[in-house]
């Protein structure tokens, strides 16, 4: 470009030589010179600068081509599509993740409501069990003829078998049966029964497990009510 009174020189060798790097830079000194009089246009000022930045930087052996930068954007535009498809999986695989979690809550409260609901559920059961065994099993007399049916423990838990002091509670079949524990079994099944009170003596146990069947005629066993 022929700025009106200094001449661009030629293009430089490609790669620049140190010769060419000098007339860049002696090129931009009389630019400069004659820009402080005003006597350039920016415009002009400026595309010498740009000649002398870019003689001086291809001069360097170790400096990419002009050709690199563009090149490898263009080669690299493939795997930048690819992240950007991978980033929007990622998201979405997260959202999928949280709304998961999100089920997985519900789905916990849910079992916990089933949960307690079951329980409920149970203890009544336990309850018509134990109301409807001890209405039969007080129609049975001592048990000698027909035998008493088992009546579950508060918690539901049926106890004939129970492992006790690794002794088998008893089947209390008749109110026989029911005299005949011993001091530990009967506090066993009293407990069972009655989880909440202390234990009294094992006449008295006798007796309220025997109450607790659906038995209670004591009289007829000799034992006081």
């Amino acid at each position: 470009m022929d700025t009106g009174k200094v001449l661009m020189p030629p293009q430089p060798s490609q790669p620049p030589t140190d010769y060419d790097v000098c007339r860049a830079d002696m090129y931009h000194y009389e630019l400069r010179e004659i820009y402080r009089m005003n006597a350039i246009s920016n415009a002009e000022f400026a595309s010498g600068i740009k000649y002398m930045n870019e003689t001086v930087a291809r001069s360097d052996p170790s400096a990419a081509p002009t050709w690199f930068g563009p090149a490898m954007n263009a080669a690299l535009q493939p795997l930048h599509k690819r992240l950007k498809r991978i980033d929007r999986r990622s998201k979405a695989t997260k959202k999928v993740v949280e709304e998961m979690k999100e089920d997985m809550v519900r789905m916990k409260k849910d079992v916990q409501e089933m949960n307690v609901n079951l329980t409920s559920l149970d203890a009544r059961l336990t309850k018509t069990d134990s109301a409807c065994g001890q209405m039969l099993n007080g129609k049975l007399g001592l048990g000698n003829a027909r035998p008493f049916v088992e009546i579950p423990w508060a918690d539901g838990t049926y106890p004939w078998g129970v492992q006790h002091r690794n002794r088998a509670l008893p089947r209390l079949t008749s109110a026989v049966a029911v005299r005949g524990l011993d001091g530990y079994q009967s506090r066993r099944f009293f407990e069972g029964y009655y989880p909440d009170q202390d234990p009294p003596s094992h006449d008295e146990r006798v007796d309220a497990i025997l109450r607790a069947i659906g038995y209670v005629n004591t009289s007829q066993l000799g034992i006081q009510a």
